[in-house]
C-alpha cells in the first residue's frame, strides 16, 4: 500500500509538471507573437518615415533660410478661362511676395514680362540699400475680365492686402491694409503663351 500511494504520488507530481511546462510554453507563446509584432511594427514604421518623410521635411523647411526658387507653368491656352488667369495672377502674388521678403528668387519669366520683372528687382534693391524688407500678404476676394481679344486680357481684382515695412534688424517700420485693393492686370500673347504685362493699382 505504501509503495502504491507513493507510485500515484509520483505520477501526479510528475503530471502537474508537465502541464506546467505546458503551461508556461502557451503563455509564452503570445509573448513571443508580440515581440514580433512590435519588431515588425517598428520596422515598418521605420519604412513609412522613410517613405513619407513630410513631417521631417516641414519641419525643416519652416526653420530654413536659404532662398527658394519658384517655377510657373506657361498658360498657352489661345482663350484661358478666369480661373487661368486667377492662377497666373496668385502665382505673380506668391513670387513678388517672397522675393520683396528675400525668402526666393523671383522666376516668372515663363509667365510675367521682363519688364515687368526687372521693375521688382529694382524695387527689392532699393529695399535693400534702405535695410528693410516687406511682408506681402495678398487674397484675390474677386476677379471680373474687363476685355478680351486674341492677343489681349484685362482683368479687374480686388484684393485683400496688407504690407508691413521692417528693418533688417527685425524692427517693425509701418504697416498698409487694404480692403479692398482695386487693380486692373494686363495680359499679353506672345511666344505662343500669355504674359503678364503691367497692372494698375488703386483704382
Amino acid at each position: 500500500m505504501i509503495l502504491f500511494a507513493f507510485g500515484i504520488g509520483i505520477g501526479f507530481l510528475r503530471n502537474n509538471f508537465k502541464k506546467s511546462i505546458q503551461d508556461e510554453s502557451i503563455a509564452e507563446k503570445p509573448l513571443i507573437a508580440l515581440d514580433k509584432n512590435q519588431k515588425i511594427s517598428e520596422k515598418d514604421i521605420i519604412q513609412e518615415i522613410k517613405k513619407n518623410p513630410s513631417s521631417k521635411l516641414n519641419s525643416i523647411s519652416e526653420k530654413s533660410t536659404s532662398i527658394i526658387s519658384y517655377e510657373f507653368k506657361e498658360l498657352n491656352t489661345p482663350s484661358p478661362s478666369l480661373e487661368d488667369i486667377r492662377n497666373l495672377i496668385n502665382g505673380w502674388l506668391l513670387s513678388k511676395s517672397n522675393y520683396l521678403a528675400g525668402k526666393s528668387e523671383i522666376n516668372l519669366s515663363r509667365i510675367v514680362s521682363k519688364g515687368l520683372i526687372d521693375r521688382t528687382i529694382e524695387e527689392r534693391q532699393n529695399d535693400i540699400k534702405k535695410g528693410i524688407y516687406k511682408e506681402i500678404n495678398s487674397q484675390i476676394l474677386k476677379i471680373d475680365l474687363e476685355s478680351q481679344t486674341s492677343s489681349r486680357i484685362v482683368v479687374l481684382v480686388e484684393l485683400n492686402y496688407s504690407e508691413r515695412i521692417v528693418k533688417n534688424s527685425g524692427e517693425f517700420v509701418n504697416e498698409t491694409s487694404l480692403t479692398p485693393l482695386k487693380v486692373k492686370y494686363i495680359f499679353g500673347f506672345s511666344n505662343k503663351s500669355w504674359k503678364l504685362v503691367d497692372f494698375v493699382s488703386g483704382l
